[in-house]
């Protein structure tokens, strides 16, 4: 008798960790990877020149809220599938990102790609566009780096209430295409490490699915279980 009060004690603590990974790191987790993914497709790397990081690609830790990151690493520990995906992604963000900067900083240390941003802006300043954006304060790189920064995520269409849509609907043809012949094998490098990157994501997904799958059934708990923490 005393067994099986203590097999049913461990059995609801093991669906209590599992209601509280779902809740504070696996659902978080599948959420930003279809994230991620949605970005991976379109290769839109959302890279910032000024702080040189991807904006919507982000380290699986970083995803988690900060006070549950010791559930992070908890879970992590147990499953083994996940976190070896997990690490493999931020092996190749990383790798991916650095790449994604040294391109940009290929382009703006162009003379040819310097040379066609300046006749794009001349044009377009006889246009009558909004040419504003491309020197704030003392800064007259500020548009270079902007525009380089639009080539290397790929950018083809920006929002109508950008102050540089004007400029790019006319002109990203042709600075995107000076960009690739002068950076050809960056490029490419990019475009293939990209790629690896949304393979390992459709991975990391279907491990977590089959995570969460698992606890589903072993538990009788919903995708979402309510917390009381969370009540």
């Amino acid at each position: 008798m005393k067994r099986t009060k203590d097999n049913d004690h461990r059995w609801e603590a093991e669906r209590e960790l599992a209601k509280t990974w779902l809740v504070t790191v696996v659902n978080p987790l599948l959420e930003h990877v279809a994230h991620e993914r949605y970005f991976l497709e379109r290769k839109n790397w959302t890279w910032h020149y000024e702080s040189r990081r991807f904006e919507f690609l982000l380290p699986l830790y970083e995803y988690i809220e900060p006070r549950y990151l010791p559930n992070f690493e908890q879970f992590y520990r147990r499953h083994r599938e996940v976190s070896g995906k997990g690490k493999s992604h931020d092996q190749l963000l990383k790798a991916l990102e650095q790449i994604v900067g040294k391109a940009f900083d290929v382009l703006i240390n162009c003379e040819p790609f310097k040379r066609a941003y300046d006749t794009c802006l001349t044009r377009s300043k006889s246009l009558g566009f909004d040419t504003s954006w491309a020197s704030i304060g003392q800064s007259s790189l500020q548009g270079l780096h902007r525009v380089a920064e639009y080539v290397v995520n790929n950018i083809d269409e920006l929002p109508s209430d950008y102050s540089t849509a004007q400029f790019w609907q006319v002109h990203h043809s042709t600075l995107s295409s000076i960009a690739s012949e002068h950076a050809r094998e960056l490029f490419h490098r990019i475009h293939h490490r990209g790629i690896r990157l949304q393979k390992v994501d459709g991975e990391l997904n279907a491990a977590l699915e089959r995570v969460r799958s698992g606890y589903l059934r072993k538990f009788s708990i919903p995708p979402v279980p309510i917390v009381a923490e969370f009540l």
